[in-house]
């Protein structure tokens, strides 16, 4: 038996109503690129073929899905409405959709009403205002109750009381009380930037010094380029485990560890990140006192100075003193041996 009918591209006007015979085997019906102009003009279908299940409207210069709520709920099979490229500009026609009982998928695109709305938008639109159709053009809508929240949102924000053409923003009342009910007063959103800083400005001090400079860096400096340049300008080894940071504005001053797991770890992946510190703050540093680590440091960067080499020159003599009398007997030992 027949269960598709295509009679697309024949200038077709209108359907009359048929009331004395039906073809109930017509499951799919495609009238793509006819002349028909309002939805009324084919409501007759709902009778001719009562298990219609998908119709296609496509391409025809449809402006309106007509005001007989009645003659469209007839249509009680009807899942699949094909209307894309056609000519409706008015929100209030998209809401009429919601009559249509069983309607889940929609294909509605290239629309003039739609304009210069970006597709994230639409679809919140188009997600609140038809709840029961579960996908709209072939995918579903990701988050149906945050763009039942975003348009609740929206209507108080704009605070239209009618639906006219006029406003700057469409209010369906109906489905707004829908979702007033559902949802109740909603407080505004905050107006967050997620936008990724590339630069950020810090205050570096080094109390033991006297020392307190303002530089930019960039987030993807690490903490030892950082530190590079710091040594530089004081001709001081930093102690990279007494680092801390204050935040701008605190009253008391009050510093905070900054936990390092390694020197090569960008600034962003410590202090951005996991302290939450903004352009402004300052990161307080102490001198090292002088060891393996800070003489390792200082001959890798060729800053190795003459004092320097005395201090350390003395440190390994002074340890040598304290420990003369276990080289001594280690020496007379290898010897007796």
């Amino acid at each position: 038996s027949l269960k598709q009918l295509n009679v697309g591209h024949n200038n077709i006007t209108s359907l009359p109503c048929i009331t004395t015979s039906n073809l109930p085997d017509i499951t799919e019906l495609n009238l793509i690129e006819n002349k028909i102009n309002c939805f009324s003009d084919v409501v007759g279908l709902a009778e001719l073929f009562p298990n219609l299940a998908t119709l296609v409207l496509s391409d025809n210069p449809l402006n309106s899905f007509g005001d007989d709520q009645q003659a469209v709920t007839k249509f009680e099979k009807l899942a699949k409405l094909h209307v894309n490229n056609i000519t409706i500009k008015s929100w209030d026609e998209v809401s009429k959709l919601r009559w249509f009982p069983a309607l889940h998928d929609v294909r509605m695109v290239h629309w003039d009403l739609f304009g210069d709305m970006k597709e994230e938008e639409r679809r919140k639109m188009l997600g609140a205002l038809l709840p029961n159709s579960p996908l709209i053009n072939g995918a579903p809508i990701p988050d149906r109750e945050a763009a039942e929240r975003w348009y609740l949102r929206r209507c108080n924000k704009e605070g239209n009381t009618t639906a006219t053409s006029e406003e700057p923003f469409y209010l369906d009342l109906i489905r707004y009380q829908e979702l007033h009910e559902k949802w109740g007063e909603l407080p505004e959103v905050a107006d967050i930037t997620l936008e990724c800083r590339e630069t950020m400005t810090l205050t570096l001090r080094v109390p033991d010094k006297g020392v307190e400079v303002q530089r930019e860096f960039s987030i993807y400096d690490t903490y030892l380029s950082i530190i590079a340049q710091l040594e530089k300008e004081i001709k001081e080894v930093i102690s990279l485990n007494t680092i801390q940071y204050v935040k701008q504005g605190n009253p008391d001053n009050h510093p905070y560890p900054v936990i390092i797991a390694t020197p090569q770890q960008m600034l962003y992946q410590i202090i951005n990140h996991a302290h939450a510190v903004e352009s402004g703050d300052a990161i307080v540093f102490n001198v090292a006192q002088v060891g393996s680590s800070s003489l390792t440091r200082l001959i890798i960067r060729g800053r190795l100075s003459f004092e320097w080499f005395l201090v350390v020159f003395i440190q390994i003599l002074t340890y040598l003193g304290q420990n003369i009398v276990y080289i001594f007997i280690f020496c007379a030992t290898a010897k007796l041996y």
